[in-house]
C-alpha cells in the first residue's frame, strides 16, 4: 500500500469514526422503538434489555456490502483499504466496546467516547469523556507509532 503521510508527524493520515453515537445519537430512539414495540406486544422490557442492544450490529444484506461486521476487524480494513492508507496510519473514534475491538483488530488506535455505557480500556485505545476541546494535535499524541 503506497504512503500517504509522512509518519515522522505523527498524526493520522485518517480519522474513521463510528457515526451513531459519535457524530449523531440515534440509540436513544432506537431504545426507545424497542420499548414501544415490546409494550404493544406486552412484552417485558427492561433497561438491562436496552443495553444488550447497544454497540451490537443489526443485521443488513446489501450486495455491496463486506462480509463480516464488527467485532471482526473487517469494517475498519475495508474502510482503510478504499482510502489507500495503511490501518496503522488511521486513527479510529468509537463509542461502543465492540467497534473498538474491531479498529483494534484491524492494527488501529482508537479514541474512546464512551456514550451509552462504560467501554473497558484496552490496548490501543484511549478514552475521554467527550470530544469537546479536542484538537487535531491532541489526536496526534495519540498515536506514538506513527513517528517512529
Amino acid at each position: 500500500m503506497p504512503e500517504i503521510q509522512d509518519n515522522r508527524t505523527g498524526y493520522p493520515a485518517a480519522v474513521l469514526w463510528d457515526m451513531d453515537g459519535t457524530l449523531v445519537d440515534t440509540e436513544p430512539f432506537w431504545i426507545q422503538a424497542r420499548a414501544d414495540l415490546a409494550a404493544e406486544y406486552h412484552v417485558p422490557w427492561s433497561d438491562a434489555d436496552a443495553s444488550f442492544f447497544i454497540g451490537k450490529p443489526l443485521p443488513v444484506s446489501a450486495a455491496e456490502m463486506r462480509n463480516r461486521g464488527v467485532p471482526l476487524a473487517e469494517p475498519y480494513l475495508t474502510a482503510a483499504a478504499s482510502l489507500g492508507i495503511r490501518p496503522r496510519d488511521c486513527l479510529a473514534i468509537e463509542d461502543t466496546d465492540t467497534g473498538a475491538a474491531s479498529a483494534v483488530a484491524a492494527g488501529m488506535t482508537v479514541l474512546v467516547i464512551p456514550h451509552l455505557g462504560p467501554v473497558p480500556d484496552g490496548p490501543s485505545r484511549s478514552t475521554r469523556e467527550t470530544l469537546t476541546g479536542v484538537t487535531l494535535d491532541d489526536l496526534r499524541f495519540l498515536r506514538p507509532a506513527l513517528r517512529r
